[in-house]
């Protein structure tokens, strides 16, 4: 279950989703104001993004390698960053934190990291500590 998404006396089911709204197993119309977790930057089935997932899902939905799709999509991302030299695509923001701090231990050789207080990281062990904000921790 995710943390954000517990409310008295039960969490929401969510049924389906538009633009900014999600509507749950009871009818209800909420505001979707986290977009999960803001990765839906177009918000729910917004038509181009349901348009092109059905161009590529007859192709396959989840291979262990890479596709010509992201290799396309990684290119794009270095043409408009050059600094950028290596791309690393994951499957939440949980895993991409815990691939840049294993990255910056490595290659620091420094084992202590910095985090924002209170703030949520994802689920990595190694940064779900303090997620209350409270000076005294």
């Amino acid at each position: 279950m995710r943390q954000a998404t517990w409310f008295a006396p039960h969490p929401p089911y969510a049924a389906r989703g538009e633009g900014c709204w999600v509507e749950d197993l009871d009818g209800r119309r909420i505001l979707d104001c986290a977009n999960n977790f803001f990765s839906l930057v177009h918000g729910h089935a917004f038509p181009p993004v349901v348009e092109a997932l059905r161009r590529v899902v007859a192709d396959g939905t989840a291979f262990g390698m890479p596709t010509r799709h992201e290799t396309a999509l990684a290119e794009t991302i270095r043409s408009r960053s050059p600094r950028c030299e290596q791309i690393r695509f994951c499957n939440s923001g949980t895993e991409a934190v815990m691939f840049a701090v294993k990255a910056a231990r490595a290659i620091t050789g420094r084992p202590g990291i910095a985090k924002f207080e209170g703030a949520y990281h994802g689920s990595y062990d190694t940064l779900e500590v303090s997620l209350g904000f409270d000076p005294s921790n």
